[in-house]
């Protein structure tokens, strides 16, 4: 059964919560899977213009070709996690399209069932670290479920303008500069000459959350670095993050983290 899921190698792979660091001129070998679980990122394929996003996303790398991808920004940090393969059973993914052909204008797809998606991610992950380099059938069958999904991500039922595009995306990069802003985005949706309804399903396409739920991840990331580089009271670093109740803040900010903000702070001093 076992020469049933022969023809696979698998090379480099990670995960990795915070990433910061930029992948310039990068020309791979191996086919791969390159995920953007949270965070703003931009690729850029061969001499294409780069795309930026936020959100989760991914790419696929193919041999020989040259990639640029990273935070749009320095300084910025992303969730990214990654597989890569090669051998004579991709050619057959290629063939049967289980595998995407190659596409440098357009690199990029949208997931949207993020946690599900990460997860099969790392399991396989998971797998490839206990495996001591011996590829078993369900490390395959796990692979082509990964490529399964991708196929199955459903299409868009509106088109997005790219100024509406645009303008959510620099939008959201200045949420995540300024999140204890008094965001109203009520207003924001009558600045692109949309509905709030509208405007919450392409801020949900785009960042793989509500305008809502991202403004509160960037006041909670901005509340840990206070917690961990300042001795400011509680009750400021919540009004410093735009929360105005301490208690709200920080019954927010356990759901997010698991742990609460003052136990937080003894542990990471």
């Amino acid at each position: 059964m076992t020469t049933y899921f022969s023809g696979i190698e698998f090379g480099p792979w990670g995960h990795y919560p915070e990433y910061y660091a930029p992948m310039k001129d990068h020309v791979t070998d191996f086919y791969g899977i390159q995920y953007n679980h949270s965070g703003p990122f931009s690729v850029q394929v061969n001499e294409n213009d780069p795309v930026t996003v936020q959100g989760s996303y991914l790419f696929l790398t193919y041999p020989g070709v040259l990639y640029n991808y990273g935070p749009p920004k320095k300084g910025e940090a992303r969730y990214h996690a990654y597989i890569s393969f090669t051998g004579k059973r991709v050619k057959r993914y290629l063939e049967t399209e289980l595998l995407p052909s190659f596409d440098e204008k357009t690199p990029l797809i949208k997931i949207t069932k993020s946690e599900s998606f990460l997860s099969s991610l790392l399991q396989c992950q998971f797998m490839l670290s206990t495996s001591r380099n011996t590829v078993n059938p369900r490390m395959v069958l796990l692979l082509e479920d990964i490529l399964l999904q991708i196929h199955e991500q459903p299409k868009l039922s509106f088109n997005i303008s790219p100024f509406c595009e645009k303008q959510l995306i620099v939008l959201m990069g200045q949420i995540n500069e300024r999140p204890q802003a008094d965001w109203d985005f009520s207003r924001e949706a009558a600045r692109l000459s949309i509905s709030l309804s509208h405007f919450r399903r392409i801020f949900k396409i785009l960042s793989g959350y509500s305008p809502l739920a991202y403004l509160i991840q960037c006041r909670i990331k901005m509340a840990e670095a206070l917690l961990i580089k300042t001795v400011m009271p509680l009750r400021e670093v919540a009004r410093q993050c735009g929360f105005e109740d301490v208690f709200y803040f920080s019954r927010i900010f356990k759901q997010h983290k698991f742990i609460t903000p003052i136990k937080f702070r003894k542990e990471n001093r």
